[in-house]
């Protein structure tokens, strides 16, 4: 998709609002050339080893979707999750080969990854409940220091500023939690991964989800208050004291998960197991996404009977997409009103190995296996990139034309 795409992608926002576009693939007849091959599947061949040396070995995913994890600030660099860990520092053109670890340092747990986040330009990990860091140059892997308790999550900002000193003070830190548990503590690193310190809670909390915010010095802590009932607490990270009261918000089914906007405004982006939310002041005030009507979807809930949201990414430039496991992407862009639209015909063929990501000029991916070797799992990736433009076009009834204000990061 080109500048011009974007362009009028965002002639459909309306000022200090959003609109959110649900994209389907279904049968209607539509134009061509919605969705582009975009790289992937012919570059350099590697040729690895035929078995992983005895003393090696093969890290492997928990989770139960494909994903795509993007380094913020280097562009190249992403990871791939899929059955194993992959790490691309050329945005996929090159076959890759899973993540390999000595044996001995992972001697104490399981060689499963619930968790994985960049931390700067390395990798921190949870491996059988454990915190490691991953250094990328060296590929070698040590065992953090600090936790006294088993974890399944770790958390990380990525800021890429060079001269804001928030920013450079917030991309060190790493917060470890254990999530779905009732604990009063999580575990804080402000090394990059290597060295924790206890960060008490005043009482014990149902954690559905941690984030830093970047500009705070705080964490946001999404809490299950009940089965229907949640909330988020902010913590400042030094001394976890409770900032200015927040407001709980009324949810749906078991699962609940949430994730900062990475245009560094600490506005955040909640999914509930049939819903979506959206927050611009970090949490304290929750306001649900509204769908709007078309020809295609006029329910007012986002999920259908047992489909999960599978991933859900958002950019610098303030637009997030969410991909379903029944093969339905949502693309919106953050604001203070929230609003939902269904569209038809992406141009090509989502499925169950799908995952998506936004490059830098904030186009959508679609990212698929070409091809996995069925000994050392060396995987090929390939990429399609979606056209926005001709996809809202036929949007029945059409997007309202709004005013546009465009918000830039200071």
């Amino acid at each position: 998709m080109t500048n011009k795409s974007n362009i009028i992608v965002l002639s459909y926002i309306i000022a200090m609002g959003l609109y959110v576009v649900v994209v389907t693939a279904d049968t209607c007849i539509a134009p061509d050339a919605m969705c582009n091959r975009y790289v992937g599947g012919n570059g350099t061949i590697i040729t690895p080893s035929a078995t992983v040396p005895a003393h090696k070995s093969v890290l492997v995913d928990s989770s139960s979707y494909p994903e795509v994890i993007p380094h913020h600030c280097n562009q190249n660099m992403s990871i791939y999750r899929h059955q194993h860990i992959y790490l691309s520092t050329d945005f996929f053109l090159s076959p890759m080969e899973p993540l390999v670890v000595n044996t001995s340092t992972i001697a104490s747990v399981t060689n499963s990854v619930s968790s994985v986040s960049f931390s700067v330009d390395d990798l921190v990990m949870v491996i059988g409940g454990a915190v490691f860091k991953y250094f990328t140059n060296t590929r070698s892997l040590i065992q953090a220091t600090g936790i006294d308790a088993a974890v399944t999550d770790v958390t990380t900002t990525q800021c890429c500023s060079n001269i804001c000193h928030w920013c450079q003070e917030t991309r060190n830190l790493v917060v470890a939690y254990d999530r779905d548990t009732a604990i009063d503590k999580m575990f804080l690193s402000k090394d990059g991964g290597e060295n924790f310190e206890t960060l008490n809670l005043t009482s014990a909390v149902d954690i559905s989800g941690v984030t830093v915010l970047s500009s705070y010095k705080s964490v946001a802590v999404l809490v299950k208050l009940a089965s229907t009932e949640a909330k988020f607490e902010v913590f400042n990270y030094t001394d976890a004291i409770t900032s200015s009261p927040t407001v709980s918000f009324t949810i749906e089914g078991t699962d609940l998960h949430f994730l900062q906007f990475r245009s560094e405004f600490s506005s955040l982006l909640v999914w509930d197991s049939k819903r979506m939310f959206y927050s611009p002041n970090s949490g304290h005030t929750v306001h649900p996404i509204e769908l709007y009507p078309t020809v295609s979807w006029s329910s007012p809930e986002f999920l259908q009977s047992s489909e999960k949201f599978q991933q859900v990414i958002t950019d610098k430039q303030g637009n997030f997409a969410a991909l379903t496991n029944q093969q339905r992407l949502f693309f919106g862009r953050e604001g203070f009103k929230a609003e939902a639209v269904l569209l038809s015909n992406i141009g090509c063929t989502l499925n169950a190995n799908s995952a998506i990501l936004f490059d830098h000029l904030g186009n959508i991916i679609i990212v698929d296996i070409d091809n996995i070797s069925p000994g050392n799992k060396v995987i090929t990736l390939e990429m399609f990139q979606l056209d926005l433009k001709t996809i809202i076009t036929y949007t029945k009834p059409a997007l309202p034309k709004c005013q546009v204000i465009l918000i830039t990061c200071l």
